[in-house]
């Protein structure tokens, strides 16, 4: 993985991901949103054997960003391996970049999370999950958010982002 600068600027140093963990090298991912015709988003649930945050949903679709590769091919990427959804990163919307930290026992997570938002109505016939990082997905309202930016209760906890996806939402309805 490419490592970033506190400020958020990619630098010419690339390493393993168990080290930029390990290390809490600041690096970077993105989160793709999937919003249908009816204002649902798509959330999956993740592994039970996720490192991080095993059995609660989460956004669409995620994924670190590797080697030299864009945000866009990543977006591509992460959709397609964890949905089976082929899509165009220029389908997509740039929301907000969040700067994040955890530290567990394990790991020292410092990342540029880069969250994007895209409207496709899919039915979930047409979903082909990895079955190592997916085990379910589900659409709820948008609304849900703010409850989930106050209480996120059985889903990652991403209070602010669920926060800030509401407030935009919301702005563009």
């Amino acid at each position: 993985m490419r490592i970033y600068t506190a400020g958020g600027e990619p630098t010419d140093t690339f390493k393993p991901r168990a080290e930029v963990h390990r290390d809490g090298d600041w690096h970077a991912t993105v989160h793709l949103w999937v919003i249908n015709s009816s204002g649902e988003l798509l959330f999956q649930k993740r592994s039970s054997h996720a490192e991080l945050h095993p059995g609660l949903w989460d956004v669409s679709a995620a994924g670190h960003v590797v080697g030299d590769d864009s945000l866009e091919v990543s977006l591509e990427r992460e959709l397609l391996e964890e949905l089976g959804v082929n899509a165009s990163a220029r389908d997509a919307a740039w929301l907000f970049t969040l700067q994040t930290q955890l530290h567990t026992e394990t790991l020292h997570e410092r990342v540029f999370q880069h969250i994007y938002l895209i409207h496709r109505d899919i039915d979930r016939s047409e979903l082909r999950l990895q079955q190592d990082e997916v085990t379910a997905v589900a659409w709820h309202h948008h609304a849900m958010l703010m409850s989930l930016a106050e209480d996120p209760t059985g889903y990652v906890p991403r209070t602010e982002e669920y926060a800030r996806l509401s407030a935009y939402l919301q702005a563009t309805a």
